[in-house]
């Protein structure tokens, strides 16, 4: 199975103050975020990232998943995709064969789920946009990462 990961304010807390790791200030990732990674990994998934990010920020963001270890150890560098707009992440969902899609923002998760994207996890741990918005029955919430692996280990062919 492929699942895609946001980045910011999904596996990076940027509400949270930097912190120190290998001579670099880094963000912070959310508690319990690498041992879910790891347990989808042993279970013979492939992690990818697909991420808005601003133009010229590549060599930062790639810097911090280093810093965490993120990459190569859990996520291949190859499988870490940057897109421009949020509506450019459906289309590379899609090329990707990506199977889960685990996002912060509704309005990505339904272009996602547009492209063809069957499943989709609306993380909440930063904050929720989705109160008082209808979601589809292919869409869970979770608040945390722990609530992540439970909810993608209920989902048929975890």
């Amino acid at each position: 199975m492929n699942i895609s990961i946001d980045l910011g304010d999904t596996l990076f807390n940027r509400r949270s103050r930097r912190i120190k790791i290998r001579h670099r200030n880094v963000r912070p990732l959310f508690p319990g975020a690498l041992p879910v990674l790891r347990k989808i990994l042993r279970r013979g998934h492939t992690l990818h990232v697909i991420s808005k990010i601003d133009r010229g920020d590549e060599l930062r963001v790639m810097r911090n998943l280093a810093a965490h270890r993120l990459t190569p150890n859990i996520i291949k560098t190859e499988n870490v995709m940057f897109c421009f707009t949020r509506a450019a992440k459906g289309p590379i969902a899609k090329c990707l064969g990506i199977d889960i899609h685990i996002d912060d923002r509704i309005e990505v998760i339904r272009a996602v789920m547009r492209s063809g994207i069957r499943r989709a996890v609306l993380f909440t741990g930063a904050y929720d946009e989705s109160e008082g918005k209808r979601l589809s029955k292919k869409v869970r919430k979770a608040e945390d990462w722990k609530e992540v692996f439970s909810l993608l280990e209920a989902m048929p062919g975890f």
